[in-house]
């Protein structure tokens, strides 16, 4: 309280200085002296005037008519320097202005105090002094025990109202926070039960089983992810968490998948994008994919998602040594498959032999099967074969090129050299 009522002394002291000083400012008494800039100024009109009359250019009636002049001027503007320059103030008018600052300086203080014990509050102050003396862990936990009051406020209006799903939706993020991974679980389970499968709810069950079970995705949550993809193939979370399971269980290829198929997904979102490509090159780094075929962090103009994850550019040449063993009408095949060994290619060209050399350009619009396409993959296989006989399926005589495997985002063109026969 004594620094308060100091501060509010201080204040007073100013308030009197800013309103009395105006008041008890002195002015000058002693009148300027005439402007020697108008002395100057007639000195040398006269100088000029006595040159006019000996040269005759003014008569000497005219000279001391405009002589006249001048010192009249001069006068004039001396009086008005002289006038300005008296003073304002008097010796009464000082004196009523002491009287004046005397009466302020006794009714400011009056006035404030006045006003202050009747409008003003105390006693917050003395609050203010309470509440700075809590420990900071007394208010956190009084501030974590009303949350769980209210949580348990919402628990037991849920166990009196089962059939509201917006309420156990609540009651589920709210132990999320809590860090109540369990309860939330069990929220979500009496969800899914009242609304159905819903992708949504099944990846917040997932999500939430996993943090009760030390983060593990793998078991039921995994379940309950596919399950969510199977709903919607293009869930964000859903493809998130599908990646992170894999990864889980050593399955990095499957992981890098999922997480490709995310990206596109993630154009308006660049925080995001980057951190999935950073979940992608760590999980080929441990495929042993070389650093220069990772794919980068951030997407440049060349190499973003929406442009080159699903398309593949490759060149194809013919070994000289093999060309007498071509016609021109030759079928040529130029396609991306799966590592996985499945035969379905995920794009495929059909030229001729005579087209070579060539570059072509494979992408998702060139799938077999809409569900297999190069950006559901993020490494592909890339080979070229050339049919004597026409068929799609190797036979013996045709030739073909060793194959190139391709991480999927990368700019570069793949090479292929069609330079061995198949036996």
């Amino acid at each position: 309280m004594l620094t308060f009522y100091i501060l509010i002394a201080l204040m007073i002291v100013i308030a009197l200085y800013v309103i009395a000083y105006p008041l008890l400012k002195k002015v000058d008494d002693t009148p300027s002296e005439p402007n020697q800039v108008s002395l100057s100024l007639y000195q040398q009109r006269r100088i000029e005037l006595q040159r006019d009359r000996e040269a005759g250019v003014l008569s000497d009636e005219q000279s001391v008519t405009a002589l006249a002049e001048l010192e009249r001027t001069l006068l004039d503007e001396i009086n008005v320097s002289v006038t300005e320059s008296l003073p304002v103030e008097t010796t009464e008018k000082r004196t009523t202005e002491k009287w004046a600052v005397a009466l302020v300086a006794l009714l400011l203080p009056v006035l404030a105090g006045t006003l202050y014990y009747n409008l003003g509050h105390p006693e917050l102050i003395t609050g203010l002094q309470d509440a700075s003396s809590l420990q900071p862990d007394d208010e956190i936990h009084n501030n974590a025990s009303s949350i769980e009051d209210m949580v348990e406020m919402l628990a037991q209006r849920m166990r009196d109202n089962p059939e509201d799903p917006k309420g156990w939706v609540m009651l589920g993020r709210s132990y999320m926070t809590l860090g109540r991974f369990q309860d939330a679980a069990n929220a979500y389970k009496q969800l899914r039960t009242l609304v159905g499968d819903k992708p949504n709810i099944l990846l917040m069950y997932a999500d939430a089983l996993a943090m009760a079970n030390n983060r593990s995705l793998v078991g039921q949550p995994e379940e309950l992810i596919l399950q969510a993809l199977e709903l919607d193939p293009d869930n964000i979370t859903g493809l998130w968490l599908a990646g992170r399971t894999a990864d889980e269980k050593g399955q990095y290829k499957t992981a890098v998948d999922y997480w490709m198929r995310l990206l596109p997904l993630l154009k308006q979102d660049p925080k995001s994008t980057t951190e999935v490509r950073q979940l992608i090159k760590t999980v080929q780094g441990k495929l042993g994919i070389p650093e220069a075929e990772q794919i980068s962090l951030v997407p440049t103009e060349n190499n973003s998602s929406d442009q080159l994850d699903n398309t593949i550019t490759v060149n194809v040449e013919l070994d000289p040594a093999l060309v007498e063993r071509t016609s021109p009408e030759d079928i040529l095949f130029i396609f991306a498959q799966a590592l996985d060994g499945s035969p379905m290619p995920l794009a495929a060209v059909r030229k001729q032999v005579k087209d070579l050399p060539l570059e072509v350009t494979l992408d998702d619009s060139m799938a077999m099967l809409p569900s297999q396409k190069i950006s559901g993959h993020s490494i592909v296989k890339i080979s070229a074969r050339i049919s004597k006989s026409g068929s799609a399926l190797p036979q013996s005589g045709d030739l073909t090129a060793t194959p190139v495997q391709f991480t999927v985002g990368l700019s570069d063109p793949v090479a292929l050299m069609i330079n061995t026969l198949i036996p």
